[in-house]
C-alpha cells in the first residue's frame, strides 16, 4: 500500500512538471528590433570619448523605452536565448542583413561584401570554410569560442596561402572587450606554423599564413575565443557578432612559386627557418589556449 502511494505522489510530480511552460520571453522579432536598435546606439557612443559609459547607457535604456519593454524582460530574454543558441542565431542573421543593407544604401561599396563569395572549393582561389558565415559568441561556455579543423586533401598543394577573415562587432553594455583568433597549419610530420591576434575593437580581422613549399599539409585548424573578463557583471549583454566569415586558399602560380623558391635559395643558408614553423608563434598559440581552458574552468563554476 506504501508503494502504491509513493508510486502515486511520483506520477503526480511528473504531471505537475510536464506542464510546467516554458519560461516567458520576448518574441523573435521584438528582440531583433531591440538587438538592432543597441546596435545602432553603440555606434553613436563609439564616437563619443568622454561619458562613453554614460551615455551608453542613457541610450540602451531609451532602447528599451521604444519597445516598452523592462530591463527584467530583456535579462530574462536574453538569458533564454542564450539557452537555445540556434534562435539567437536566425536573430542575428536578420540583422546582419539589416546592417548589410543600411551599408550598401549609404554608399558601401558591394564588391567588398561579395569578395570571395563566388569561389567554388576546387578552384585555384577558392572559399574552403565549412561553417556558419555568421555566428555569435557569448560569456556563457561552450557559447564563447568557434572551433575548426579542416584535414588536408589532393586539392592542398606546398605553398599555398590561406586567408582567415570576418567582421566583428562587439554587443557590450559594459565591460571588458576582447577576443582572440589564431590559425594553423599542421604538416605531415607533426610541425606546426600558426599565428594569432587579439581584438577589442569593432573591425574586419584576417589572419594570412603560407604553407611550407617542401613539406606537406595534414591540417588546417583555428579559433576565435570570446575573453571573460574578471569580477564583471554576468547579467548585462556581452556578445560579439561574427558576419562574412571565409577561409579563403589560394593557388599560386608555378612560375610566381618557382620564383619564390629561387630567391629563398639563394639569400638563404642551410638550415635557414624559413620554411619551418615559427617555434615562438606556436607557444603563444599554445600560452593562448592554456589561458583560455583556465578562463573556462573558472567561470564554469560562477555560471
Amino acid at each position: 500500500m506504501k508503494h502504491a502511494s509513493l508510486f502515486c505522489i511520483l506520477l503526480a510530480m511528473i504531471v505537475m512538471l510536464s506542464c510546467v511552460k516554458e519560461i516567458k520571453h520576448l518574441t523573435p522579432g521584438t528582440m531583433e528590433d531591440i538587438l538592432y536598435d543597441y546596435h545602432l546606439a553603440q555606434n553613436m557612443t563609439d564616437y563619443d570619448d568622454a561619458d562613453r559609459d554614460y551615455h551608453k547607457h542613457l541610450y540602451y535604456a531609451a532602447v528599451l523605452k521604444k519597445h516598452g519593454v523592462t530591463q527584467a524582460d530583456f535579462d530574462s530574454s536574453m538569458v533564454y536565448y542564450l539557452r537555445h543558441t540556434e534562435k539567437l542565431q536566425k536573430i542575428y542573421e536578420k540583422i546582419n542583413d539589416r546592417m548589410n543593407s543600411e551599408a550598401l544604401n549609404l554608399g558601401a561599396d558591394i564588391e567588398g561584401f561579395n569578395m570571395y563569395s563566388d569561389f567554388k572549393e576546387g578552384g585555384d582561389t577558392s572559399n574552403i570554410w565549412r561553417g556558419e558565415k555568421f555566428s555569435v559568441l557569448s560569456r556563457y561556455i561552450p557559447y564563447n569560442k568557434i572551433n575548426f579543423q579542416l584535414k588536408a586533401d589532393t586539392s592542398y598543394h606546398k605553398g599555398d596561402k590561406f586567408v582567415f577573415e570576418f567582421d566583428n562587432k562587439f554587443h557590450f553594455q559594459d565591460g571588458y572587450k576582447n577576443a582572440t583568433v589564431a590559425l594553423a597549419l599542421r604538416y605531415t610530420n607533426d610541425s606546426i606554423l600558426s599565428t594569432y591576434s587579439s581584438f577589442s575593437n569593432d573591425s574586419h580581422q584576417r589572419l594570412t599564413l603560407t604553407a611550407s613549399d617542401s613539406l606537406t599539409m595534414k591540417s588546417i585548424s583555428g579559433f576565435i575565443y570570446l575573453n571573460n573578463g574578471r569580477n564583471e557583471s554576468r547579467t548585462t549583454l556581452k556578445l560579439l557578432f561574427l558576419s562574412n566569415v571565409r577561409l579563403i586558399r589560394c593557388h599560386e602560380e608555378v612560375d610566381q612559386r618557382s620564383s619564390s623558391v629561387a630567391t629563398r635559395d639563394s639569400s638563404s643558408k642551410l638550415g635557414s627557418p624559413l620554411d619551418a614553423p615559427s617555434v615562438q608563434k606556436v607557444q603563444e598559440v599554445q600560452q593562448v589556449q592554456e589561458v583560455q581552458e583556465v578562463q573556462d574552468k573558472e567561470n564554469s563554476g560562477k555560471l
